[in-house]
């Protein structure tokens, strides 16, 4: 009767502990999902541009680059580059990225697809854009180059978004993401 009793006791206190256990995951599970997303924070040397990164977007920075400002790698290929060029005072925004867009395509293998100039905004400031599709002569993949052009001041920014081509819609949300968390000029600044 004892030993019946003992593991009747035993069984009431397993089943607690594992009732305790659950109800201790469950509150552990709702802090988690009310945390907020972790997100990294990439800048150049001069702190004139400052890219507000996604975990999740497995970023990494090259510092070797001098070529750019920022260099950042992610999976499947994916690129973003920032670079700044003198502005030509006496031309329009538009007018310099036109120019440029017609000496840029020129240094790319089978081409296709070029976009239209097109306005926008990033960073609250005035931006022209244009995207247009070349195959890699070393991988013979193929990648799609998204390249704006903002001018802050005297300088003109610009910044290079590069992708494969069959992955397009797979970057969308992130290449959205990173421009619209973009600080270009001296608002980029930041104290952390």
């Amino acid at each position: 009767m004892k030993k019946i009793l003992g593991v009747i006791v035993l069984v009431i206190i397993i089943i607690i502990a594992i009732f305790i256990g659950h109800l201790l995951n469950n509150s552990n599970n709702d802090k988690k999902e009310i945390l907020p997303q972790k997100s990294y924070i990439y800048t150049d040397v001069d702190k004139e541009v400052t890219i507000n990164g996604k975990k999740e977007y497995d970023l990494e920075q090259n510092t070797n680059n001098t070529d750019c400002m920022i260099d950042l790698s992610g999976k499947n290929s994916f690129r973003l580059l920032v670079s700044k060029i003198d502005a030509v005072e006496s031309k329009a925004l538009n007018v310099v990225a036109n120019a440029d867009k017609e000496i840029y395509v020129k240094n790319y293998n089978e081409v296709t697809e070029i976009s239209e100039t097109i306005p926008g905004m990033i960073d609250n400031k005035e931006s022209f854009s244009y995207s247009f599709n070349y195959v890699d002569t070393t991988s013979t993949k193929s990648f799609v180059m998204n390249v704006h052009y903002i001018r802050v001041n005297d300088k003109t920014y610009v910044i290079d978004i590069i992708h494969l081509a069959e992955s397009e819609n797979d970057y969308t949300e992130e290449i959205e993401y990173l421009l619209s968390n973009m600080k270009i000029g001296t608002e980029a600044i930041t104290t952390e």
